[in-house]
Parts: C-alpha cells; sequence; structure tokens
C-alpha cells in the first residue's frame, strides 16, 4: 500500500485486477502503449482511489473515453496524448479538479466538439492541444476563464478569434509552427 506511482509500458493487460483498489496511497496511474486496457473497468475500480490525481493514457491508440471518466473526483492531471480520438465525453465537463489536459497529437478529434466540452470543466488551467492538425480556434474558448497555459503549436491555425481577449488569466500561449 506504499506504491505511489504505478507504470506500465506496452503490456496486453485488459482488466486489471480487484486488488487495484487497495492502492490508497496511489497518485499517478501511466499506461503507456497498452492497446488492450479496458478502461470503463478500470475507471470504475479506481474512482475511489483519494490521492489518484494523475492519470496517463499515451500513445494507446484509444478511440474513445468512457462517460464514467467523471467518477474521477480527485483527479488533476489527464494525459492523453498520442491516441487516436475521434470525441470526448460530454461528462468530461463534469471532472471536478482537472486542471491539465494533454491532447498532444490527436490528429482525429473534432475541434469545435472537443472544445465544446472543455470550455464546461471550470478548473482547466493549462492545455495542450499541440500536432493536432487543428484548423481553427474555436469560439468556445472565450468560455474557459481559468486557463493560465494554452498550447495549440503544430497546428493548421490560421487566425486567433477575438474571443482569445476574454482569457484573462492566459499567462502562455503557444502557436508556434502553425500554417500562418
Amino acid at each position: 500500500d506504499t506504491m505511489r506511482h504505478l507504470f506500465i509500458q506496452a503490456s496486453t493487460l485488459s482488466v486489471f485486477p480487484e486488488s487495484i483498489k487497495k492502492y490508497k496511497n496511489l497518485e499517478k496511474l501511466t499506461l503507456r502503449r497498452c492497446r488492450a486496457v479496458h478502461l470503463q473497468d478500470l475507471f470504475e475500480k479506481i474512482k475511489d482511489l483519494p490521492n489518484l490525481t494523475e492519470i496517463s493514457l499515451e500513445h494507446s491508440d484509444k478511440a474513445r473515453l468512457p462517460e464514467n471518466i467523471y467518477k474521477l473526483k480527485s483527479l488533476k492531471k489527464l494525459n492523453l496524448e498520442g491516441n487516436k480520438l475521434n470525441a470526448l465525453p460530454d461528462s468530461m465537463a463534469f471532472c471536478p479538479q482537472v486542471e491539465e489536459i494533454n491532447l498532444r497529437n490527436n490528429i482525429y478529434l473534432d475541434e469545435n466538439a472537443a472544445f465544446s466540452i472543455l470550455s464546461k470543466i471550470k478548473s482547466l488551467k493549462s492545455l495542450n492541444f499541440s500536432g493536432s492538425r487543428l484548423q481553427s480556434i474555436p469560439s468556445s474558448i472565450g468560455a474557459m476563464n481559468k486557463l493560465e497555459s494554452l498550447n495549440l503549436s503544430h497546428n493548421l491555425i490560421t487566425e486567433i478569434p477575438e474571443e482569445v481577449e476574454k482569457l484573462k488569466t492566459l499567462k502562455t500561449l503557444d502557436l508556434s509552427s502553425n500554417k500562418s
């Protein structure tokens, strides 16, 4: 019960054992290149871990996240880099403490739908959406009133909408290596 970080890479594990519920001190769970893991079952098993503040599901070819993601009440950092997400679950808007989301290199996400959900996360301070072939910055960006850091580098963005002016807490905006 002393484990703080569980790191699994390139595993064919699909279902976690019930015993994962016992790791009350677990703070970070990293699953890299774990294509087979059944996320809905996993989230159900880890939802009550009080110290689990960071989940990283990197390069795991996930097309969808389960709707039960909102049950991860202590989650603050979510790394979804390098997946094949085509949509974000609506319930993601109800993740009460999420401050940081990394969606780098998720080229199949529709920016309008994604920003519509992300703009509803009241605690969001940092968003990395670099390298995701975004063609525009949706107007819903203006609702992200706690955002401090926004990385939209390496995309296809050609203009900045007026709504960006509403981001009064924004300290860092990275638009490098875009179309123009």
